[in-house]
């Protein structure tokens, strides 16, 4: 959908930049444009999210190229937005800026962008639009598209609550307001007011002059809401998704200790519970049985060579260096056979273990055989049941009609006999 993310990887392209991917320089040879891709969410307009099918948007974070970045953020497609975000606070990019246009449609805003040269790209925010511009020329293009706006130049590090408003109060009202008290602020968005009036929150870069303003006929408050963290930026960053970090810093804090196996303290299979039969498993003797041939052959290779090795005796055979050699060829024979001992007891303890393994795994199919067959039993007396249950329904719907009949007819009877003895007695 997006080209520009997509690596070309003709080489040479024979279209040259007219096939819209990225051509990395001559002495770069990355492996692809999207480097990670993290934080995925299904959400509605309203914000909440929710599944995948009845989600309004999706949303996600992107590591891309640098050299790339400047192509993306000048994609206009139908449906996609990008949005910078800075490399130290991983908030709204401090180069880039967005302009709202007001009571705007999306047909507007595409000719706005169309018609105004430094306007980069459409942004959205549920239903409204706006242009992404250089920070450099926020400026102009706020006064080309809100000319009765008042333009306020500061980067927003704060966030403050005033209350109490007059109810109503408008945006530009406000911007009059907090230009007369003489501090550098941009009205944001209202707040939660009260019975007692309106509220608003402002950005500022810096404290107000007074925590409290007499203005309105009333005593306005001024409260801190939100203090973005605008220290020196860390040395060294680690490129890697919120959820990878978490799990470094739990680690580098001491949430496991060294000593101890990390899988016993966070395994993630310690809840899993199996709930299918599981095949049975044989002992693997042959594979037991092929690394004591390999140990046998091992031994009989060094005594051969130890044997081959040996000078020949020249008078007696009890020299000091045959001894030696003797002793030592002794000490490896035992160190061989305990090693042989150790591996035995291993390989014993290995078969035990698998035996255990498949008892369990035959008991856990016999129970789970039996619990089938009582459920097909139970299933046989269901079907009976109800078989019994549809029989005696009918038997009593067959009683009810015979009855039902003999009643009718009965009546049927003393109604003739009471208009015959009243004809008789007419005449």
């Amino acid at each position: 959908m997006v080209p520009a993310l997509r690596l070309c990887r003709a080489s040479p392209c024979p279209d040259g930049t007219r096939c819209g991917f990225y051509h990395p320089p001559v002495d770069e040879t990355p492996d692809q444009v999207l480097q990670e891709v993290w934080s995925r969410r299904f959400t509605l307009l309203a914000g909440s999210t929710c599944e995948a099918a009845q989600a309004d948007l999706f949303t996600a974070f992107l590591r891309i190229l640098a050299d790339v970045a400047a192509a993306v953020l000048r994609v206009n497609q139908t449906g996609i937005y990008f949005e910078p975000r800075d490399e130290a606070t991983r908030s709204a990019h401090p180069g880039y800026a967005v302009v709202w246009i007001p009571q705007g449609d999306a047909d507007r805003a595409l000719h706005l962008l169309r018609t105004t040269p430094e306007a980069m790209a459409l942004v959205r925010l549920k239903s409204r639009y706006g242009l992404r511009v250089q920070a450099k020329h926020e400026q102009t293009v706020h006064e080309a598209l809100r000319p009765n706006a008042e333009f306020v130049q500061v980067r927003i590090t704060q966030i403050y609550r005033l209350h109490p408003l007059p109810h109503g109060l408008q945006r530009a009202t406000l911007a009059k307001f907090l230009k007369e008290i003489k501090w550098r602020a941009r009205p944001l968005q209202p707040s939660r007011g009260s019975s007692e009036g309106a509220s608003w929150n402002v950005g500022a870069s810096s404290a107000p002059p007074t925590p409290s303003v007499h203005a309105f006929g009333r005593d306005i408050l001024i409260t801190l809401v939100k203090e973005h963290n605008s220290g020196p930026a860390p040395t060294c960053l680690l490129a890697a998704s919120r959820r990878t970090q978490r799990h470094i810093q739990a680690h580098a804090t001491g949430a496991v200790k060294p000593d101890t196996d990390p899988w016993l303290a966070t395994d993630p299979w310690s809840a899993y519970h199996a709930k299918i039969a599981l095949p049975a498993t044989k002992p693997d003797t042959k594979h037991i049985d092929e690394v004591a041939q390999k140990l046998q052959d091992s031994v009989r290779t060094e005594v051969l060579k130890e044997i081959q090795n040996m000078p020949a005796a020249s008078g007696s055979t009890s020299s000091p260096i045959v001894d030696q050699r003797f002793s030592k060829l002794e000490a490896g024979l035992q160190e061989v056979r305990a090693q042989g001992d150790q591996f035995q007891k291993w390989f014993t303890q290995a078969n035990q273990r698998m035996t255990q393994q498949e008892q369990a795994s035959n008991a856990l199919k016999s129970a789970i055989d039996s619990q089938q067959k009582e459920l097909g039993v139970l299933r046989q007396d269901v079907q009976q049941t109800g078989i019994q249950v549809g029989t005696q329904l009918a038997s009593l719907r067959n009683d009810l009609g015979s009855h039902l009949d003999d009643k009718i007819d009965s009546a049927m009877q003393r109604f003739e006999a009471l208009l015959s003895k009243k004809q008789r007695t007419e005449d």
